[in-house]
């Protein structure tokens, strides 16, 4: 029999204890979702630390200003373009952190090493036998 208001008498916890109970946890798990997908994201690529290490250097020595520093190093710490298509993105990805190309010359390159790795696997699948 229940007697009473409050949480001891189970009419403010007894059905919506659980409802609340499920939130907390669900909350919880989208946390440790966000937490996980953060931090898989963050993960570096071995060279990144040394090619903004080579950009830090050209704008302390004056080769580059300010913007053109924030411009270059938003490209360099793109990670998906260094894995893309191994040593030839990391050679160039190295040219433009020395300042040997611009960032049009950079992007017109990369399309290139794109197409590239988009052609060779499609002649790939366009050779398989039938089966």
């Amino acid at each position: 029999m229940r007697h009473g208001f409050g949480a001891m008498h189970g009419y403010f916890l007894g059905g919506s204890g659980i409802t609340i109970g499920v939130v907390i946890l669900l909350i919880a798990l989208l946390a440790a979702i966000v937490v996980i997908v953060a931090l898989i994201r963050r993960k570096k690529h071995p060279e990144s630390d040394r090619l903004m290490d080579i950009l830090r250097g050209k704008h302390a020595d004056g080769t580059i200003g300010e913007s053109e520093y924030r411009e270059r190093s938003l490209v360099l710490g793109d990670e998906y373009w260094i894995e893309a298509n191994g040593p030839e993105m990391l050679k160039l990805k190295e040219l433009y952190a020395r300042c040997e190309i611009d960032s049009r010359e950079y992007v017109k390159q990369r399309a290139e090493l794109f197409d590239q790795r988009s052609y060779y696997a499609g002649e790939a699948v366009s050779e398989r036998p039938a089966r």
